[in-house]
C-alpha cells in the first residue's frame, strides 16, 4: 500500500493549488508504484538525470516504509520548485502571447530567452490543466523559452491519478444498469416465445428502456396545457400538439369531430376569511359555475336547504349571503390505506369470479340541483360553498364492490374532490357561483358561525363559457397500418380529456402518454404488425364516455349503439387504460372467458414486469364500456391505484408530481406487447 501527494502541480500550481490524489492500495496499485520509481531511477532509459534524483531518496530503513520514503521526496522536490513559480508564471504568459507572434518575432523572443539564461535548448514544455480524466498535457509550447519544466513528480502522479480514475468510474451509473437489466434481462435470456416475436418483444423493451418518451408527453400534457376540458382552448392546443408529436413518428392521425355542448374555463379564483380573522381559503370553483360580480365581500351563514321545509325557514334570510349549505365533517387522520397496489392477496381475488356492486366513489359532494340554485338565486345568494363529500373513505375502479372495493382513506389536508356546478347545455338555466374548499377551513367557519362570531367571506369567481359554433368535441386518431390483415384492427384507448381542478395528470395523461408511448415505440422499431394497431384519445369522457360512445357509434354499431355496421367484424380488440399512473397487473376479462388462456400465454413474457393476473370480472365508468356494451371485445387493465383514489382522482392535486416514471414505462411495454400480439395473432380474440 502506498500514497503520494504533492503540494503543487509543476508551473501551474498557482491555478490550482494543492492537489490530493487517490489512495490506491492493494497489489495493483504496488505494481504502480514499483513502475514509477523504476522510472525515477532510469531503469526505463531515461539517463542520468532520473539517477541523480533517486539518489537523493533516503536509505532504506527499518523504521520506514517504501510509501513514506516516497512521499518525503515528493515533499521536498516540490518545495524546491516553489522557487521556480513566479517566474514560470511570467514566462508562461509570454510564451503563450508568443505563438501567435509573426515568425521573425518568435525567432526574436527565443535569442532573447536564450540571453536571459537560456541554453539555447529549446525542450518543449508541457502545461498541465484539470480534465475529467485527471491531469493531462495541454499544447506542445515550442516557444516558450526557459520555462521550468513540470516536475517529473507530477507527471508519475497525474499517471496513477488517471488509472484510479479509471478504476473507480468502472461502477459509475450502477443504478441505472440495474434499472436497466431489471426489464430488459429477461428478455434476453429467451422467456420470450420463439421466432420473430421474442425479437420484437425484446426491442420494445430496450427501446422502452433507453429512450422512453413517456414523461415528456406527460409533462407536455399536463404542465403546459393544464387542464384539458372538452370545449376550450386548452384542450384544443393539447390534441394539436398530441397530433404533431404522432405525425412526428410516422403515425397516421386524423380528428373526429362530434356534438358536445359549451366548454367552461377558469379565469380567475381568490377567496378569504375577512373577519373575525384573515385566512387564505383554499378551494376550486366547481365547473360550469357562474361569476361573482368582482370581487365580493359578504356575510357567510350555514343553513340546511336539502328539504323543502329548510328552505321555507330560510326564505327572506339570504339575500347578499355566502351560503354554507353543509354541516362540520369530522377529519380524521391518516391512519388507513392511503397507497394501494395490488399485492398477491387483491390478485388472487381479481383472478376469482365474486359478486359486483355498483358503489359510489363519494368523492365530489353533493350534486348539481337546478331546483336548489333556481331557490339561491330567487333569494339573492351571492355564493355557495361546500367541502365536498361526507366520505371518510374514497372507493373506486376495478369490478365495483364486493370484495374489491378497494377503499382508500381520503387524504384532506389542501386536498379537494371538486364536480361540476353546472351544465354544458347552451340553454340550461343560470346557476349561483359555487366552490369547494378544504375541509378544515369550511368547518372552522362553521364552528364560529355556530358559536354566533360573524363571518365575513371575500371572494371572486371569473370564469368563461366557450360556445359550440361547431362541434366542441372530438377524438384523436393515429395508427400504424398493418399488412396482409390492415382491414382488421387492435385499438389502444386513453381519454385525451380531464376535469377542471388541477391539469388532470394521473387522470388521465398517464393513460393517454403510456398509450403513445406504446405506438412510438412499435414505430421506433419497426415493427410490421400484420393488422393495424390505432391508437385512439377520446374527448367527451368526463361527461360521460361521449368520445368513444360517438366512435362506436359511427364505425361499429351494435348494442345501445344500434344495428351492427360492416366494419364490426373487423375490431380484433380494444384495450383501455384510465386508472391512474401505477402500474399494469393484469386485464379485466369483462365476461370474455375464451380469451384467458390467451392472455395467460402472453402475459408470460411479462411476468418479471408485475404483469401475472387475468381478472374474471367486470369493470366499469372508463372508454371500454362503449365497446362492450355493442359486443366487441373491449378491455380495461388491471392497474395499481397508488393515490388515485384517495388524492388524484378528480382533486386538485392531480399533478405531473404523481405520476411515476418507472410505472408509466412499464404501462407503455405491457400495451405495446399486447397491441403487437393482437396484431399479429392468426385470429381475431374470441367473442361473447
Amino acid at each position: 500500500m502506498w500514497t503520494a501527494r504533492a503540494a503543487r502541480v509543476g508551473a501551474d500550481s498557482d491555478r490550482h493549488g494543492a492537489v490530493a490524489f487517490r489512495e490506491p492500495t492493494g497489489r495493483r496499485a504496488a505494481a504502480d508504484a514499483d513502475r514509477g520509481i523504476r522510472g525515477l531511477s532510469g531503469e526505463d532509459g531515461s539517463g542520468d538525470e532520473r539517477r541523480t534524483e533517486l539518489a537523493e531518496l533516503p536509505e532504506h530503513s527499518a523504521g520506514r516504509d517504501d510509501a513514506q520514503q516516497l512521499r518525503g521526496f515528493f515533499q521536498r522536490r516540490s518545495g524546491r520548485r516553489d522557487e521556480l513559480d513566479g517566474r514560470a508564471r511570467s514566462k508562461r504568459v509570454s510564451a503563450r502571447s508568443a505563438w501567435k507572434r509573426p515568425r521573425h518575432h518568435r525567432r526574436q523572443h527565443q535569442r532573447d530567452a536564450d540571453r536571459n539564461g537560456g541554453s539555447g535548448h529549446r525542450r518543449p514544455v508541457l502545461h498541465y490543466r484539470r480534465h475529467r480524466h485527471g491531469v493531462v498535457p495541454e499544447r506542445d509550447d515550442r516557444f516558450a523559452g526557459r520555462i521550468a519544466p513540470v516536475p517529473r513528480t507530477a507527471r508519475l502522479a497525474g499517471w496513477v491519478r488517471r488509472r484510479s480514475r479509471r478504476r473507480a468510474g468502472s461502477c459509475r451509473g450502477l443504478p441505472a444498469l440495474i434499472a436497466t437489466v431489471s426489464l430488459i434481462a429477461p428478455a434476453l435470456q429467451g422467456q420470450s416465445p420463439g421466432g420473430d416475436d421474442a425479437d420484437v418483444i425484446r426491442a420494445i423493451r430496450t427501446e422502452s428502456v433507453e429512450r422512453s418518451d413517456a414523461m415528456t408527453i406527460v409533462r407536455w400534457l399536463s404542465d403546459v396545457y393544464g387542464p384539458r376540458v372538452t370545449g376550450t382552448p386548452a384542450i384544443e392546443a393539447a390534441g394539436a400538439w398530441a397530433a404533431d408529436r404522432m405525425r412526428s413518428w410516422g403515425l397516421e392521425v386524423h380528428e373526429e369531430r362530434f356534438a358536445y355542448g359549451r366548454g367552461w374555463s377558469l379565469d380567475r379564483f381568490h377567496a378569504h376569511m375577512t373577519e373575525p380573522q384573515v385566512m387564505p381559503i383554499i378551494g376550486y370553483p366547481r365547473a360550469w359555475t357562474s361569476s361573482t360580480d368582482g370581487t365580493v365581500a359578504a356575510e357567510a351563514v350555514r343553513v340546511d336547504l336539502d328539504s323543502r321545509a329548510g328552505r321555507g325557514r330560510a326564505r327572506g334570510t339570504l339575500r347578499g349571503k355566502v351560503v354554507l349549505l353543509q354541516p362540520e365533517r369530522e377529519v380524521s387522520m391518516l391512519e388507513g390505506d392511503i397507497v394501494l397496489r395490488m399485492d398477491d392477496d387483491l390478485l388472487a381475488r381479481a383472478s376469482r369470479p365474486g359478486r359486483e356492486e355498483a358503489l359510489s366513489s363519494g368523492g365530489s359532494g353533493p350534486r348539481h340541483d337546478p331546483a336548489l340554485h333556481a331557490y339561491l338565486i330567487e333569494e339573492g345568494v351571492v355564493a355557495v360553498l361546500d367541502r365536498g363529500s361526507d366520505a371518510a373513505h374514497l372507493v373506486g375502479g376495478g369490478p365495483l364492490g364486493g370484495d374489491l372495493a378497494w377503499p382508500t382513506q381520503r387524504t384532506d389536508g389542501g386536498t379537494i374532490f371538486v364536480g361540476p356546478g353546472g351544465s354544458r347545455e347552451a340553454n340550461a338555466p343560470p346557476v349561483v357561483p359555487t366552490a369547494t374548499i378544504a375541509v378544515e377551513h369550511y368547518n372552522r367557519m362553521a364552528r364560529l358561525i355556530e358559536m354566533g362570531i360573524p363571518v365575513t367571506v371575500e371572494l371572486n369567481i371569473t370564469t368563461r363559457f366557450h360556445d359550440e359554433t361547431r362541434p366542441n368535441g372530438f377524438n384523436l386518431i393515429g395508427e400504424i397500418r398493418g399488412s396482409d390483415l390492415a382491414d382488421q384492427v387492435v385499438i389502444l384507448g386513453a381519454h385525451f380529456d380531464s376535469t377542471h381542478a388541477a391539469t388532470g395528470a394521473t387522470d388521465n395523461a398517464a393513460g393517454v402518454a403510456a398509450m403513445m408511448e406504446a405506438a412510438r415505440i412499435l414505430q421506433a422499431i419497426g415493427a410490421r404488425p400484420r393488422r393495424t394497431i390505432r391508437i385512439a384519445l377520446w374527448g367527451g369522457e368526463e361527461e360521460g364516455l361521449l368520445g368513444s360512445r360517438a366512435y362506436v357509434d359511427r364505425h361499429y354499431g351494435g348494442g345501445n349503439a344500434g344495428p351492427r355496421r360492416p366494419r364490426h367484424s373487423e375490431l380484433s380488440a380494444y384495450y383501455n387504460l384510465d386508472n391512474g399512473a401505477g402500474r399494469i397487473r393484469g386485464i379485466w376479462l369483462q365476461g370474455h372467458d375464451d380469451a384467458a388462456p390467451i392472455f395467460r400465454d402472453w402475459m408470460r413474457d411479462l411476468a418479471d414486469l408485475g404483469v401475472t393476473t387475468v381478472g374474471r370480472r367486470s369493470t366499469r365508468g372508463t372508454d371500454h364500456l362503449p365497446f362492450d356494451r355493442a359486443g366487441l371485445p373491449g378491455f380495461q387493465f388491471i392497474q395499481d391505484r397508488l393515490e388515485y383514489n384517495s388524492r388524484t382522482h378528480h382533486s386538485n392535486m392531480d399533478v405531473t408530481d404523481r405520476v411515476q416514471p418507472d410505472d408509466l414505462r412499464q404501462m407503455a411495454v405491457v400495451a405495446a406487447v399486447f397491441a403487437y400480439r393482437t396484431a399479429m395473432a392468426e385470429d381475431r380474440l374470441p367473442r361473447r
